[in-house]
Order: C-alpha cells, then structure tokens, then sequence
C-alpha cells in the first residue's frame, strides 16, 4: 500500500492498467492551506469591522432586509404542471368568428387568402372551358358509332315505308327556310 493507505500494491501499477488515470496529479485539492485555521479568526474580526464601518457610514443601505428574492412558492413544482395543462386547454378553446375576420384582414394573412381564392375561381372557370370541348367529341364519336350500329338495309326500308310526297315537301320546305335565314337567293344557287 501507499503512504495514504488508499490503493492495494496490486493497484500501484496505474500505467499499465489505466493510462489516462495514471497521468492525474494524485495530490488532494481539497485541501486547507497549512495555517488556514490560525488566520481564521483574524479574517472574521476584520469583517465584523467591515460590517461596522458600513453601518454607520450607510445605515439605509444596512437596513434594507437581506433576504433572498427569488425564492419559489411552497409547492411551485407540484402545481406548475397542473397550470400548463390548463393554459394548453383553455388556448385550446375555440376562436370567435369575429377573431377569425380580424386575423383575415391582417395583410400577412389576406394577401395569400385572396390569392388563393383567385387560383382557385381561375382554376374552377378553365376546367369548366375545357371540359366542354371532350364532351363535344365525346358526342361525336357516339353519334358516329350509333351510325356503325345501324345496318343500311333498316335505313332504306324506313326511308320507303313513308309517303315520298311529305319527304319531299319537308326537304322543299326546309330547304326555302335555310335559304331564307342565310340570305342566299336562288339565282346564286342555279349559277353555281
């Protein structure tokens, strides 16, 4: 063993079995200086006499009560968590609809919202435009398979089953009505 009696001689060897912890100084820092004790009473007297001179030099300063400001009420930590819970629910509790117009009109909030009711109008009225055009194809392409979908034969029987008479007069009819609502007279046509 040591002097100090504290470490076994199988201990002694700290190089080799503890490298870093062989490198500390192995002296005690907590120790008193060698004549601490003898000089103590002399270093409380001159304090007392500190004390002395500021009292009489400065009794309001020597008045005001030494105590310690920032100490925290009995049970603080008992009941904090309790009071943040609280004010998380009550945060928590439903906005006024008057809050939410006021917090629209704020710029930072009002600027986006109109844009986005822009975007999305915008976007409403291009999607309804072009949305018509395939519908119109769409009719298209049904009018033609429908075409497919009839055989000639069906055509021309119901084109002879009616009186040629009414089929004519409706072709002349409706062909005088074309020619009246597009201004186009009949001499034009005979020419060409």
């Amino acid at each position: 063993m040591n002097n100090l009696g504290n470490i076994n001689e199988e201990d002694e060897n700290l190089s080799v079995t503890a490298k870093q912890l062989s490198k500390i100084n192995a002296a005690n820092p907590f120790r008193a200086s060698e004549n601490y004790f003898e000089s103590f009473t002399q270093k409380l007297q001159d304090e007392i006499e500190v004390y002395k001179e500021l009292k009489f030099e400065a009794p309001v300063m020597t008045s005001i009560p030494k105590y310690n400001p920032f100490e925290v009420p009995s049970e603080y930590f008992e009941e904090l968590p309790m009071l943040i819970q609280e004010k998380v629910v009550n945060a928590k509790s439903g906005t006024s609809i008057l809050e939410w117009i006021y917090m629209l009109i704020k710029p930072k909030f009002a600027l986006p919202f109109i844009l986005t009711m822009f975007m999305a109008v915008a976007g409403m009225k291009f999607m309804n435009t072009n949305s018509e055009i395939p519908l119109v194809a769409n009719e298209e392409l049904t009018t033609d398979e429908l075409l497919y979908v009839i055989d000639e034969g069906t055509i021309i029987e119901t084109l002879n089953s009616g009186q040629p008479e009414e089929i004519a007069s409706a072709d002349e009819e409706t062909i005088k009505s074309y020619l009246l609502e597009n201004n186009i007279e009949e001499s034009k046509i005979s020419n060409e």
